[in-house]
Formats: structure tokens, C-alpha cells, sequence
């Protein structure tokens, strides 16, 4: 009998020492992954705000570890194994940013550190504009400056407002052609130009794109032009903008 109940005993330290461990394991894995991660920078669905009609907002700026997902209504095997931990990093050690709270505001002042990997590259890019009017020649120059980034990138698109367009008298630059948004929305068709086309951004040096005007030093407004990874990654289009004055 006194074997039995030492053996007895026995077992069910192992059980304790197994879960213990299962448990530590669980626990310093996350840690690490969860050090490793960083803020998401597309905002999601967490709850915390809601449409008038009851239904969550695409508000939030969560942190997510680095392997593992979890939002509501996007989450993935990881996500949901450590749900529980995620919740409590969140609650305590790496609160949500939302929208609705000067969200804008912190994600910009974010360290590049505190962003999670598959977002950092495109944080860390910095595209200046500088805009000259050219009376002379017939033409609005832009000189794009790309840092940041090792990745190379390429502007594929230059919006403005058709006003704009018509009182600069304006035509698209070289290696860029008219196409109508995708969108079926008549507004954007009938007070937006759109002009798509290829032009690669080199790091650390000066790239100029210049529009035919035939009056360039008319109209005030911003010019808008959305970029791209060269490699085909999905998720890598940004924005950028000038105003001219």
C-alpha cells in the first residue's frame, strides 16, 4: 500500500510538474513573440467603438505578437492559442490606438520599433515633394525624394481635382495615361483626374516627373500620387501628396 500511494504521489507531481511547465512555456513563448511584434497598421474591429446600428468599427490600432493574429473577425491559429495573453498585453503592457482618440496622431509619433514587422518598412518611408512651376518651358516639375527604405518603390498613379487640372491646363506626364477610376461613383469620375503609369523612385536621389501646362503658374491645390513596392507584395500601396500654392 505504501508503495502505491508513493507511486500514486509520484504521478501526480509529474502531472503538476507537466502542467507547470505547459503552462511557463506557454507563458515566456508568448513573451517573446509578443516582444517581437508590434502595432498592426491597418485599424480593425475590437468592439470598443460601434456604428449607430450596433455593429463594430474598424477603429482600432492593435498590437499583435509577431507570429499570431487576433482582432474580431480576423485571427489565425496563433491568435486564437494565445487569445487569453493577447487580451492581457493588451489591457496592461501595449494598450489599443483609436481612431476615435487621436489615433492618427500616436501611430505617427510611434518609434519605428513599437511597429510590427510586416508594417515597418512602409512606416519608415519618407517621400518629400517638391513642386516648381515653370512658366518658360510650359511645365509643373516634381522632384520626388525617396528614404527610408531599401525596397524600392514606384509611383503608379497621380490624382487631382479636374479644376485644378483645367485651370493649369495640364496634361499627363510622360509614361502616364488617362483611366477612369475604378469606382463606379459618377463624383469621382466627373471632379477627379486620373492618370496611371510607372515611374521608379530612386533611394537618397532626386527622380523629376514633369506635366505639360500651359499655364503653370495658374490654380491652387494638391496633387496626389499613390506608390508601390516594385517586388509585387500585396498591402504595399501608400500615399503621397503636394500642395501648390
Amino acid at each position: 500500500m505504501n508503495t502505491d500511494g508513493h507511486r500514486w504521489r509520484k504521478g501526480i507531481r509529474k502531472i503538476f510538474l507537466g502542467v507547470f511547465a505547459g503552462i511557463f512555456i506557454y507563458i515566456v513563448s508568448y513573451a517573446l513573440d509578443s516582444l517581437l511584434g508590434g502595432y498592426w497598421l491597418r485599424p480593425e474591429m475590437d468592439g470598443h467603438d460601434r456604428y449607430s446600428f450596433g455593429l463594430s468599427m474598424p477603429t482600432a490600432y492593435m498590437w499583435q505578437p509577431r507570429f499570431g493574429h487576433e482582432a474580431l473577425g480576423g485571427y489565425d491559429f496563433l491568435g486564437t492559442l494565445c487569445k487569453p495573453l493577447i487580451r492581457l498585453d493588451r489591457h496592461f503592457v501595449h494598450p489599443t490606438i483609436y481612431l476615435s482618440d487621436e489615433g492618427f496622431k500616436q501611430i505617427a509619433g510611434l518609434p519605428v520599433s513599437k511597429v510590427h514587422p510586416c508594417w515597418r518598412d512602409d512606416f519608415a518611408i519618407k517621400i518629400t515633394i517638391t513642386p516648381t512651376r515653370d512658366e518658360t518651358k510650359k511645365v509643373l516639375r516634381c522632384v520626388f525624394r525617396y528614404s527610408g527604405s531599401d525596397k524600392p518603390r514606384e509611383i503608379i498613379e497621380v490624382k487631382m481635382m479636374r479644376g485644378l487640372a483645367d485651370a493649369l491646363a495640364i496634361s499627363p506626364p510622360n509614361g502616364f495615361v488617362p483611366k477612369p477610376h475604378k469606382s463606379r461613383d459618377q463624383f469621382l469620375n466627373t471632379n477627379y483626374v486620373r492618370w496611371v503609369g510607372r515611374l521608379t523612385l530612386v533611394k537618397n536621389q532626386d527622380v523629376i516627373l514633369e506635366f505639360p501646362a500651359q499655364q503653370p503658374d495658374a490654380g491652387a491645390g494638391s496633387i496626389g500620387f499613390y506608390y508601390q513596392r516594385t517586388d509585387g507584395t500585396t498591402d504595399s500601396k501608400g500615399f503621397c501628396s503636394v500642395d501648390l500654392k
